[in-house]
């Protein structure tokens, strides 16, 4: 791939700037495009780009204990990546953990310049790429990076797992019909959405009633997974021992989502996904303890059944809950909306 606009990469900043957000972008598409477990570390790429523009390594970070995204990038790059600009989701680290800094092996590289889009809030490198004499741009395309570091965001500063919502209904919101039927309301793109979905997540939240209703699996089937989410499941009734989730399953005998947080906390949990009914998803959000909705809307109008949210009691629009869309798109023939809450949000 070429860099556009060379010579004016070589005469003006402002054409640097652009020339980052370029490179930067594609770097969060490479992120959000990996499928892999990587908690409890964040998902982290890495581009290296020459002197003529060309991308000559690229990488992003596995799971915890494996090779940081720069390292992949650089083994790719080889020689290539001297002189090279490095751009990076997340700040290069300085420490050292299950592997060596990154900031050290950028240096030993002979990368010339390092672009990242979010600051390291534990062990970001940028004094050590300073006292190495490395060029450095921070904040390039921040905003956009910051969506997919999010839950590991919230992890280190609010030290609360991240708790996204996912809700899966009709156009006029509703999750299954007045005689209880649910499937499938979305469709096969939308249900791959959701395993990609639970990748990035290390539990799930759901209730006694969906489990002994639905008997789920809540499991990765669709990609290489090397390990499965545990399930919390809230509620007092008691479940069976030969469900789909015996073996990886807590029940928190508590309608309080509150107790489940807590419990998750407690467990060490950086990311929960909340896949539940109407009632689960009203408490949550009520509680103010979602950070992230994601829903999906299937072309199909109900009129009446399980509604996909129950319990708020706005009784106004000026008690409703109000969120800030940070993504819209068609799903297939659905349609999806991803939005922010105010709850420690990132």
């Amino acid at each position: 791939m070429r860099k556009p606009a060379q010579s004016c990469h070589r005469r003006s900043k402002w054409c640097l700037v652009d020339v980052d957000k370029t490179f930067m972008r594609q770097a969060i598409q490479l992120a959000d495009e990996t499928f892999v477990q990587t908690l409890p570390n964040p998902k982290v790429a890495c581009l290296l780009v020459d002197a003529d523009g060309a991308i000559v390594g690229s990488g992003v970070h596995g799971t915890s204990g494996l090779d940081h995204a720069e390292v992949i990038a650089l083994r790719v790059a080889g020689d290539r990546a001297k002189g090279s600009t490095a751009y990076v989701t997340l700040e290069p680290c300085a420490h050292q953990g299950k592997t060596g800094p990154c900031v050290d092996a950028l240096h030993r590289a002979g990368v010339s310049r390092v672009v990242f889009a979010v600051s390291d809030p534990t062990h970001g490198g940028q004094k050590e790429l300073i006292a190495h004499q490395m060029q450095i741009a921070s904040g390039v395309l921040e905003d956009e990076a910051r969506i997919g570091l999010a839950p590991w965001l919230h992890g280190e500063e609010c030290n609360t797992p991240f708790v996204t919502l996912k809700v899966a209904s009709t156009l006029d919101g509703y999750i299954a019909a007045q005689d209880g039927t649910s499937k499938w309301i979305t469709s096969v793109q939308s249900r791959l959405l959701v395993q990609q979905l639970r990748l990035d997540v290390d539990a799930i939240v759901t209730s006694t009633a969906t489990v002994r209703e639905d008997n789920p699996h809540y499991t990765i089937r669709e990609y290489e997974a090397m390990w499965q989410p545990h399930i919390y499941v809230m509620g007092n009734s008691d479940i069976s021992s030969a469900t789909n989730i015996a073996g990886r399953s807590t029940q928190i005998k508590s309608h309080n989502p509150l107790d489940v947080l807590l419990q998750a906390t407690h467990d060490g949990r950086r990311h929960l996904l909340v896949e539940a009914g109407g009632k689960v998803a009203g408490a949550f959000l009520k509680a103010n303890l979602v950070n992230r909705i994601l829903w999906i809307s299937a072309p199909t109008i109900l009129g009446d059944g399980v509604q996909a949210i129950q319990g708020l009691g706005a009784r106004s629009l000026k008690d409703a809950l109000r969120a800030k869309v940070i993504e819209q798109r068609s799903q297939d023939e659905d349609f999806l909306t991803v939005l922010q809450t105010n709850r420690c949000s990132h």
